[in-house]
């Protein structure tokens, strides 16, 4: 379900310092959003993932060697009442017990002009692994202004492909197999990321 989540925070994560020099990025949770809009008996319904954590690499000049790593915690779902969102982290579902995150890792980014780009990676949910692509809009500040990204984006996605809402009890509930996830992703350069690399000399 968090496809979403997921192939945005491959930009928001990874961006823009200068032409010759990578930085590394770390997740703003407190800034972000990640929600998703669902098919329920009564018409469509809509959730949120609340927390998660994660960072990574970007050198614009190398977009395709851009790195990302981003762990959303499934217990942190939040669809509205709290035995729906209990219900949510069950074994029939992201059966949070024994899957407590769902992981993101970038494998590709692709310029496709001006501020967008085109992240492939994969998402595992509950041992399942699915590659995916998403389109991102990104809004960057360099890293010597400091250092702030926002990713922004939307994609639908199979919840069945990761054996969520599978069983005896799931059966009698009328969820639709396609979800939609809606993300704005917040990223801002980790601490000591604007400082150049520098070789030791020494007099001789």
């Amino acid at each position: 379900m968090q496809r979403a989540l997921i192939g945005f925070a491959a930009a928001a994560l990874s961006l823009v310092v200068s032409p010759a020099q990578a930085a590394e990025w770390i997740a703003d949770p407190d800034a972000s959003k990640i929600g998703f809009v669902y098919e329920r008996a009564g018409g469509a319904a809509e959730g949120a993932f609340t927390r998660f954590a994660g960072g990574g690499r970007f050198d614009p000049a190398r977009p395709e060697e851009a790195e990302l790593r981003l762990a959303i915690e499934t217990r942190s779902i939040e669809l509205g009442t709290l035995i729906e969102s209990a219900f949510a982290t069950s074994a029939e579902w992201f059966d949070s017990g024994q899957h407590p995150e769902a992981i993101y890792e970038l494998i590709t980014l692709t310029p496709l002009g001006e501020d967008r780009f085109e992240a492939f990676g994969t998402l595992s949910i509950k041992g399942r692994t699915r590659s995916l692509r998403s389109e991102i809009t990104l809004s960057i500040t360099e890293v010597a202004s400091g250092g702030q990204a926002m990713a922004m984006g939307a994609l639908t996605v199979n919840r069945r492909a990761f054996g969520l809402g599978i069983g005896p009890v799931s059966a009698f509930v009328t969820i639709g197999d396609q979800v939609t996830v809606n993300f704005a992703l917040a990223a801002a350069v980790a601490e000591g990321a604007s400082e150049p690399n520098t070789a030791a000399t020494s007099d001789e």
